[in-house]
């Protein structure tokens, strides 16, 4: 595992690893910002939905030359996806306690989403894509085994306390990552910091709503509350005085989105230190 590690550690430093892991963080920001663009339009026409990253997917492949665009979103995103994993093994250094396991696991959990939405990406490009949603149907899957519900509540109330920690981490900028380099104006970069707590915020927001909706789905016995990013936003604006918060998210989620394409750029990329325990 030691030889492991130290091959590992001499690919990080090669330049072009460098600039892969960078565009994973750009394709990540640029899905953020799409998401929070349905969102902020469906807060002000009444005939649009907020949408989830599927959602994404299926308006950009629509676009002119949007398979060319998804094929090219859907490699880069991978850069952030070996990114995590690369954290799920370097990051914690060479004690393991059972605060750098829970952080491997999280960065390992956070690899595999985002190479599940690499691989949508793909299958969208090429005509093979869905939009069904299928945490729906997993949460329906889950009510036909024993104890089903009582699962479903906890994998709710999971999800709402990884919202609260983001939210907690972006009120104490633990989460949110300070950007140094000799070409950022200091300045720039606390605006940078700001743009990342509010994001951070409002991505947290999001996971506490569809925790709330894994919850209620498990309440009520039944799978249609529950959902993902889409049917979270999509709930939302149906609430009194709905679209106004989901304008707040959807600007939330831009300003992340702006956080992780400037990321891309001046994020230190460091591996074994205790400054790189960041949840984003």
């Amino acid at each position: 595992m030691r030889k492991v590690r130290q091959a590992l550690q001499q690919v990080v430093k090669q330049p072009w690893m460098k600039t892969f892991m960078r565009l994973g963080y750009a394709a990540k920001g640029i899905l953020y910002l799409f998401i929070g663009l349905l969102a902020g339009r469906a807060a002000l026409l009444p005939h649009a939905e907020a949408g989830g990253s599927e959602s994404v997917l299926l308006a950009l492949v629509d676009q002119p030359f949007g398979w060319l665009f998804l094929s090219f979103f859907a490699a880069s995103l991978l850069g952030y996806v070996v990114r995590r994993l690369l954290q799920t093994i370097l990051s914690s250094g060479h004690r393991l306690t059972v605060q750098t396991a829970l952080k491997r696991f999280g960065y390992f959990l956070s690899g595999s989403s985002y190479l599940g939405i690499s691989y949508s990406a793909f299958l969208v490009a090429v005509g093979a894509g869905k939009s069904d949603d299928t945490l729906e149907d997993l949460t329906a899957e889950l009510f036909d085994q024993p104890l089903g519900n009582w699962l479903v509540g906890v994998i709710g109330l999971g999800v709402i306390g990884l919202g609260l920690s983001y939210i907690y981490g972006a009120i104490t900028s633990s989460y949110v990552t300070e950007l140094r380099s000799s070409k950022l104006d200091d300045r720039v970069g606390q605006w940078i910091m700001r743009l990342g707590q509010v994001g951070t915020a409002a991505r947290g927001t999001a996971f506490v709503l569809i925790g709330f909706f894994f919850t209620e789905a498990a309440v009520l016995f039944r799978a249609e509350p529950a959902g993902g990013l889409r049917n979270a936003l999509q709930r939302l604006a149906a609430q009194p005085y709905g679209p106004l918060w989901l304008g707040v998210i959807g600007l939330g989620l831009i300003a992340y989105a702006l956080y992780m394409v400037m990321s891309a750029w001046y994020r230190p990329l460091v591996f074994a230190r205790a400054n790189d325990f960041k949840n984003l």
